[in-house]
């Protein structure tokens, strides 16, 4: 059954009837074009979302390390070797800190404009924010079997043509070879060294 209605077409013919339902987004050709030309900032935006969530790893590492320093107790891995003087874990706290709100207000106005390509005021059709699909998308999803733009989509598919959906990734379907390594060596503890704090660079180069 088509329709271009989420409820009255897709959700009631599926509910009562079980049909196999398909609807028709007119939206969804100008959603595209949008998203393709949105791809550089959310490149950009991903990028130093990534950046932010490693520096809050390192910051955690570190001051993880300070509470073990301050109990006196034998800390384990490499992080020890490297941060051993309070007032050098106190320094490395405070950079970090820098870093990561140096990095916030460059993402917060990029977060603001995300989906400007589409509507300047709601963003995107699909998605909501960053990582979120959208209100409509979930409703699209538990009522419509396929969308499509416009019913002419189907023109070259027969009567018998069957439809079927990509195959749907988790969480964990990600980073398989980081994973596999990990569970091949569990006791492997990762490392963090003094170059892997920004220490020596400037709060406005964090910002590139």
């Amino acid at each position: 059954y088509v329709g271009d209605h989420i409820y009255t077409d897709a959700a009631l013919a599926k509910t009562n009837l079980s049909w196999r339902t398909a609807l028709v987004i007119r939206e969804l050709e100008e959603e595209v074009a949008a998203l393709s030309a949105g791809r550089p900032h959310r490149a950009k935006l991903k990028e130093l979302l990534e950046k932010k969530e490693l520096l809050g790893q390192m910051f955690n590492a570190v001051r993880t390390q300070r509470q073990r320093m301050m109990a006196s107790e034998t800390s384990l891995g490499d992080v020890s070797e490297l941060l051993s003087d309070e007032v050098r874990v106190n320094e490395a706290l405070g950079q970090l800190v820098l870093h990561m709100e140096a990095l916030d207000g460059t993402i917060a106005p990029m977060i603001e404009t995300e989906g400007a390509q589409f509507n300047e005021r709601w963003g995107f059709l699909s998605r909501a924010g960053v990582n979120d699909k959208s209100l409509l998308s979930s409703q699209i999803e538990r009522h419509a079997d396929i969308y499509t733009s416009r019913v002419s989509n189907f023109y070259r598919s027969t009567p018998y043509s069957y439809f079927r959906s990509p195959m749907q990734t988790l969480a964990h379907d990600r980073n398989l070879s980081k994973y596999s390594s990990i569970m091949s060596n569990p006791k492997a503890e990762p490392g963090l060294s003094l170059d892997d704090l920004p220490l020596a660079d400037s709060t406005e180069g964090s910002q590139g």
